[in-house]
């Protein structure tokens, strides 16, 4: 995937991307990792293998407050 952004445009920043196993949070995790940032991905399982070796990928349903918590706290 080519992007007109600059690679380092998110250096220093951490991102965190509900819904990211699979399908378009896949592709905003990936595209935010290939900007620079740090990026969390937060999902209900595995996921079906696209999250590139830049994205930390964490068990987490959202909808859950302790989960969200946790996920913070690390």
């Amino acid at each position: 995937m080519s992007t007109t952004y600059q690679q380092d445009l998110l250096a220093g920043k951490t991102a965190l991307v509900a819904g990211a196993t699979q399908g378009i949070g896949a592709i905003i995790a990936n595209q935010l990792a290939s900007m620079g940032a740090h990026v969390v991905a937060l999902g209900l399982g595995a996921g079906d293998g696209t999250l590139g070796p830049a994205v930390e990928m964490r068990e987490a349903d959202v909808t859950h407050q302790a989960d969200l918590d946790r996920v913070l706290a690390d």
